[in-house]
């Protein structure tokens, strides 16, 4: 999930948000910011000119087991990660 900031007006607000549609999905922007699912919206976006604020995706998996997990199918138990 990216958050993005609209540079010029209109902004939209709470009660009536400015929709825009793109080819993957449609975003609602609430008093300049949007929140966008897809990265191609996201490139899309930018190319309009709107700023990325942050983003909030999936934190890496380590392949290590940390001390209360199993190891993984394969891994015997205290044997390093690859």
């Amino acid at each position: 999930m990216f958050v993005m900031k609209k540079p010029t007006p209109p902004f939209g607000t709470d009660a009536q948000p400015v929709k825009i549609g793109t080819y993957s999905e449609v975003v609602f922007i609430r008093k300049g910011l949007c929140k966008v699912a897809q990265t191609s919206t996201r490139d899309r976006l930018l190319k309009m000119g709107f700023k990325l604020i942050s983003e909030e995706g999936k934190k890496p998996v380590s392949k290590k087991p940390t001390s209360g997990q199993k190891p993984a199918a394969g891994q015997k138990a205290g044997a390093p990660g690859k």
